[in-house]
């Protein structure tokens, strides 16, 4: 009797499993709800665009929330004084952008928001880069679309210059 049971509910498990894999690459999805009283809280699925879930094996809801690579460059040189200016990105679905900057020649990183894409563009970071030292960056977003912008400082054209960056959800 026991087993019966237990081979009921591993088949109930799996079908879950089947089923939210199934949704989740439709117009993906999750929800969650009202408590219904008992102390639990009743998620639901329902359309997230970008959102990977699944069940594991003891029945938990695993979430994994969106995260997008923005740019990488690199590139080989850049002028003295010149700069690289990536291209604007809408990150709306997004709330963070991490990412790093490695150049040979010290120089200025910007990270810039606009709330167009073809409007003006603002810094809301400014930070020096040092010559051939790796500078990571971790920022807060407020407007829906951001680019970044590395500027040389002076001393020399570039040999080499990397930029990596993802938006991210939480």
């Amino acid at each position: 009797m026991v087993n019966s049971i237990i081979n009921i509910l591993g088949a109930h498990v799996r079908a879950v499993q089947r089923t939210i894999a199934g949704i989740l690459y439709d117009e993906p999805v999750v929800q969650i709800s009202q408590s219904t009283g008992d102390g639990d809280i009743d998620i639901n699925l329902a359309k997230v665009r970008g959102v990977a879930t699944s069940v594991d094996a003891d029945g938990n809801l695993m979430i994994g929330l969106p995260v997008a690579k923005l740019h990488c460059s690199n590139s080989g040189a850049i002028s003295q004084g010149g700069n690289y200016t990536s291209t604007a990105e809408d990150a709306s679905r997004y709330c963070r952008i991490t990412g790093w900057v490695f150049c040979d020649r010290a120089g200025s990183l910007e990270i810039q928001q606009c709330a167009t894409v073809n409007g003006t563009y603002r810094a809301i970071l400014t930070e020096a880069t040092v010559a051939s030292t790796l500078k990571t960056f971790n920022v807060n977003l407020v407007l829906p679309f951001v680019r970044i912008k590395w500027t040389e400082g002076g001393a020399g054209a570039t040999t080499a210059h990397e930029i990596t960056a993802y938006l991210r959800a939480l």
